[in-house]
């Protein structure tokens, strides 16, 4: 990250590092397909490293979902205190040094929707359950609820109404996740308290002039 962010080098102004968001499925015998539990010890550390690396030489991408991970709070956050746990995950990722990117659903906390369509899914499925034995049905399918990208894929959650609002009636190529009715954006846009209007305060204090050298260009310490 520091070589390819080097102004001299004139190559990149930013770096997504994918340390803290692949930690699950690294150095496992099957990948995604026997994840570990995270470490946020690990975590930690990944982040100071980071922040510490590149502080006075180029700039961080703060990032916790992505298209091919499964949504953040299934996987090291907590759904039995899902606003809270979302909140802290939010504060952690959006105060640090570097430019935050929301992907989308996370802002409401959208969950996984366990049920796979994905071509990887199903080309390892066969691979390692049908003709290699490695896995279990059952191992594939938990490990699946934890990692596969379909989990992060699924239509956005605009409304209680039909298929969310995503569309007036017609079958999405993914399945809504049937807890839309109490979890879209209309929800949380009404919300005081919710994590939608959460982020709104704490981009907004990001931005502000009296806040914005500390948190967006201020030396990170720990």
């Amino acid at each position: 990250a520091i070589v390819f962010t080097d102004p001299e080098n004139e190559e990149l102004n930013i770096v997504f590092q994918f340390e803290c968001t692949s930690y699950t499925s690294s150095n496992t015998p099957y990948g995604k397909f026997s994840p570990r539990e995270i470490d946020m010890e690990f975590v930690k550390h990944t982040l100071a490293k980071y922040q510490y690396s590149l502080n006075e030489r180029s700039w961080n991408a703060l990032t916790v979902e992505n298209h091919d991970l499964g949504r953040c709070i299934n996987r090291f956050g907590s759904l039995e205190y899902r606003v809270e746990s979302a909140k802290a995950i939010a504060t952690m990722n959006f105060l640090l040094k570097g430019t935050p990117y929301i992907y989308q659903g996370q802002e409401i906390v959208m969950t996984d929707v366990n049920e796979y369509d994905d071509v990887e899914v199903h080309g390892f499925y066969k691979e390692y359950v049908l003709e290699k034995k490695f896995l279990t049905y059952e191992q594939f399918l938990e490990a699946c609820n934890i990692e596969a990208r379909d989990n992060n894929r699924t239509p956005i959650q605009w409304y209680d109404s039909v298929n969310a609002g995503f569309n007036t009636g017609a079958k999405p190529w993914l399945k809504i996740n049937p807890n839309y009715k109490e979890i879209n954006v209309k929800a949380s846009l009404s919300d005081s308290n919710s994590v939608l209007n959460y982020y709104k305060k704490l981009l907004a204090l990001r931005k502000s002039d009296e806040y914005k050298e500390v948190f967006v260009y201020g030396k990170y310490d720990s």
